[in-house]
């Protein structure tokens, strides 16, 4: 999503083929052996079982269209949470940028802490959202480590410009950078295949 990660890259799809298996050579047929009445009345038995199998059968069908339906509307709900709130979160980093390049300590120091205290808002209100898809579910997990992660990142880059002598901290930045683009990856490939399955554009 474009509030979660602004890398671009190119979805990739994982195309998995089901080999159908051929049907054997029949044997020649042979003569039916003559039934006995024990077995004939296994049969009778046994056929009012196979048509119970049935509407069990056809049962699932509609559970599993219920089941796109409602990652479909899920989903949905995800996206609009991310188009409503995407303004406010640009400009906020906007603003922190602004008050970062002034060098003045203090506004950094605030300017931190209101984006702090938003994306913990934003995290609040992302995990608010009544969602009941498994899948939309983990996707929703995964958006919010990947804004807690741009917390971070942006809190600890601040925290080195005015101690560039930092080298742990330099450190414990490179890997939480590399941790971000690597979520924020899965993020977007994990947001094409979800709307590929429900059909959304």
């Amino acid at each position: 999503m474009t509030k979660f990660t602004k890398i671009s890259a190119t979805a990739l799809f994982a195309l998995f083929l089901t080999a159908c298996d051929k049907p054997a050579n029949k044997p020649a047929e042979t003569a039916a052996p003559e039934k006995t009445p024990a077995a004939a009345t296994q049969e009778k038995a046994a056929a009012p079982a196979t048509e119970a199998a049935k509407p069990a059968t056809e049962a699932a069908k509609p559970a599993a269209a219920d089941e796109m339906a409602q990652g479909k509307a899920d989903l949905e709900k995800v996206l609009a949470w991310d188009s409503q709130n995407q303004g406010q979160m640009v400009k906020l980093q906007q603003e922190l940028q602004a008050k970062a390049a002034s060098g003045d300590p203090k506004q950094i120091e605030e300017a931190v802490k209101g984006f702090t205290a938003y994306i913990d808002d934003t995290i609040k209100s992302l995990d608010s959202l009544d969602i009941k898809n498994a899948q939309v579910v983990d996707f929703r997990t995964l958006a919010k480590d990947v804004l807690g992660l741009s917390r971070d990142v942006m809190v600890d880059s601040l925290k080195i410009a005015s101690n560039p002598q930092d080298a742990d901290l330099q450190k414990g930045l490179q890997t939480k950078v590399q941790d971000l683009m690597q979520k924020s990856q899965n993020l977007l490939n994990s947001q094409n295949e979800l709307k590929t399955k429900f059909g959304i554009k």
